[in-house]
Parts: structure tokens; C-alpha cells; sequence
């Protein structure tokens, strides 16, 4: 998935988050989700993974494993 800076992301629950320093990009948190939840995308991490901002935090995600939300903007109106 192509995502933009400000996307909605769909995070599936047990996929793999982690949190590096910007500095040297090491590594020095990992945490697997347990439910699933939605993001927002904050930048291109490299050419594998995305900084999401999820749950009051930053993390890192694999691009293979966020998914587009649907277009929501647009509701539908019933009982009119």
C-alpha cells in the first residue's frame, strides 16, 4: 500500500509496531498489537516502513502490514 503523509491506516491486531531513536534508528522497542485499531500515517520511514502515530504514540510499521481505511468523508444519509 502507497500511503500519504496524514493517511488513515488500518492497524491489524498482532501486527508488529516498533520504536526506534531518529538519531541512530536503532531499535529499542517492539510491541505487537493486541486489537485491532486505526493510525495515522506521519512519514516514510524508509523504503519498508511508515511512522504512524497510534495511541497517543509514535511507532513503526512494516507497509505490508497496514491496510487503506475507506472513504468516510462522504456518509451515508438515510431516512431523508
Amino acid at each position: 500500500m502507497n500511503c500519504k503523509i496524514g493517511d488513515l491506516v488500518w492497524i491489524p491486531e498482532k501486527s508488529r509496531l516498533l520504536w526506534a531513536r531518529k538519531e541512530d534508528k536503532m531499535i529499542s522497542r517492539t510491541k505487537i498489537t493486541a486489537d485491532p485499531s486505526v493510525a495515522v500515517v506521519v512519514s516514510e520511514y524508509n523504503e519498508s516502513a511508515y511512522c504512524i502515530f497510534i495511541n497517543g504514540d509514535y511507532w513503526l510499521i512494516d507497509k505490508n502490514e497496514i491496510y487503506e481505511v475507506p472513504n468516510v468523508s462522504n456518509p451515508i444519509v438515510t431516512g431523508k
